[in-house]
């Protein structure tokens, strides 16, 4: 076949699944009775059995025994016989690239998640999908945002906020809460003077900090002066515990010192300080490299976007120099933070999920799922595992982010966002990937119908990817400009296949730059300005 056939029968399968992708969501009557189900209710370690379920407005309206219930007749009902129902789960650090991952998330059961920034464009996209999905007029996990990454001068992380000033710092706190953005999300190199300014103009606008620990100066002093939440425990190795910063001439020798474990606990415990463990953060990063083949042979691969998919192929940790002392400092890191997890629950300290999906080897809405099995692996119970990423959720975002708000149990009053499994999960955690049926904001969507709208996402991308291949052997063949013309006249007004290929040329020319060969990379970054001026 010819690449102007290829490309036009490309346009034809794109057309043709793009509104199933992203249909219009229908107003509806959000009103049903789960019947004769199980109840996982979250607020303690029982099961209530039998029982209809009952949701109105968005909200659980009664709970009671299935032999005694009267259901109106108007009510839809949903057949809960055999099935449990427990809350959905929360990823509270995650980094939305796409809009796509929202079904995703409610596809794996997670109800609610929390961008910290990064990635994904501009911030006010998030404002616009969680204001949408609260409204009914988009399909997804509720969200809380922030904007771009606070940190120091010069900046550590790729599109943060360089603060060198206590001004700078207040100015954009402020402006982060007239944009209508959840909390600050700070990192490594703020100065102790623009941490203090942060933390002491987000107290005055009502914002919560959270984020990594600052390394400039003593981590007790950050957790103790207004940092309400760690976004990673493995923070802890890098700042409090002494693990190497660096694996460039690292020694191969650390040991934690456990003796310090006590005064950290005191002063999390007294300042109120949340964690997230992200442990398959850090064990995802160990089995990268054993093989990267769990990847791309994961049955989730189809559903993950092309774009992101490249990037796991081109930024995963198998990518770094030094690697071996890499892997080593994460298995002295690992170690620990299973530790630290486990004291920390022995402790009465708040933990969430957290699982900085979508970075490479975590899968939206499944990364969740691994965490739930690394609590599992560093000793906790399923109950306590199944509390941290539901009933504890609820509490972070009550504590920090919306005192009023109501999620992470099954309890009357409570907002309904719900997941029906086939499996109990109190007897084995990894029941809780047997999704059934899905409830967020009080609008239910059984199995059938998250598949459907999965199947358009991986036709859609398998439309994508061909294209991406098409541009790959182009810029690598005869006759660059005049076929590259072609292939973009044919996607003019798709605005995520011309990102992609503008993407794949401005690597192709970046590529060329660094083997040195010039004129390749001249024409085809003039190409690529050509086509995409703006």
């Amino acid at each position: 076949m010819s690449p102007t056939l290829v490309v036009r029968g490309i346009a034809t399968l794109l057309a043709l699944v793009a509104y199933a992708t992203h249909p219009a969501i229908a107003q509806q009557d959000n009103a049903f009775a789960i019947v004769t189900v199980d109840v996982i209710p979250m607020d303690s370690e029982r099961l209530l059995e039998k029982q209809v379920v009952i949701v109105e407005d968005g909200s659980i309206q009664s709970i009671s025994d299935a032999a005694s219930t009267q259901i109106p007749a108007d009510l839809d009902r949903i057949d809960g016989s055999g099935r449990y129902l427990m809350p959905g789960l929360a990823d509270l650090h995650i980094h939305l690239r796409n809009e796509d991952e929202l079904i995703n998330y409610l596809a794996w059961g997670v109800t609610t998640v929390m961008h910290l920034g990064g990635s994904g464009g501009p911030g006010h996209r998030h404002i616009e999908y969680r204001d949408e999905i609260r409204s009914g007029a988009r399909l997804g996990p509720n969200i809380y945002t922030t904007d771009r990454i606070l940190d120091g001068d010069p900046a550590i992380a790729t599109g943060a906020h360089s603060v060198s000033t206590e001004d700078d710092a207040r100015r954009i706190v402020r402006d982060l809460r007239a944009n209508g953005y959840d909390f600050v999300k700070i990192y490594n190199n703020v100065s102790q003077p623009v941490f203090n300014a942060i933390v002491d103009e987000a107290r005055s606008q009502n914002l919560p900090v959270f984020g990594h620990i600052p390394r400039n100066f003593d981590p007790l002093t950050a957790l103790g002066s207004g940092q309400d939440a760690i976004a990673h425990t493995e923070e802890l190795f890098f700042t409090y515990f002494g693990g190497p910063r660096s694996t460039e001439n690292m020694t191969r020798n650390y040991e934690p010192d456990m003796d310090k474990l006590p005064a950290l606990i005191e002063v999390l415990k007294a300042n109120d300080v949340a964690l997230m463990p992200d442990l398959c953060f850090t064990f995802g990063n160990l089995l990268m490299w054993d093989s990267l083949d769990h990847l791309w042979t994961d049955p989730e691969l189809p559903y993950l976007h092309p774009n992101t998919a490249s990037m796991w192929a081109g930024g995963n940790i198998n990518r770094r120099s030094e690697i071996e002392n890499f892997i080593l400092r994460g298995q002295w890191k690992y170690n620990l933070l299973q530790s630290l997890t486990l004291a920390f629950q022995k402790a009465g300290i708040l933990q969430v999920i957290g699982t900085d999906a979508s970075l490479p080897g975590l899968f939206p809405g499944k990364a969740a799922h691994r965490e739930l099995t690394e609590l599992i692996k560093a000793g906790l119970t399923n109950f306590e595992a199944l509390s941290i990423g539901s009933r504890n959720a609820g509490e972070f975002v009550r504590r920090y982010i919306d005192e009023d708000v109501r999620f992470g149990q099954v309890l009357p009053g409570y907002r309904a966002d719900l997941v029906l499994l086939d499996s109990n999960p109190l007897e084995d955690v990894r029941n809780a990937k047997d999704v059934r049926g899905v409830a967020v904001n009080g609008r239910y969507l059984d199995r059938s119908e998250l598949d459907q709208r999965r199947d358009s996402l991986r036709r859609r991308y398998e439309a994508m990817s061909a294209v991406n291949d098409e541009i790959d052997l182009t810029i690598n063949g005869e006759d660059i400009g005049a076929r590259v013309r072609a292939i973009v006249a044919t996607h003019r007004g798709d605005s995520e296949i011309e990102e992609s290929i503008e993407s794949r040329i401005n690597a192709a020319g970046y590529a060329a730059v660094f083997a040195d060969d010039l004129g390749r990379a001249e024409h085809l970054l003039a190409l690529n300005t050509e086509l995409f001026p703006e």
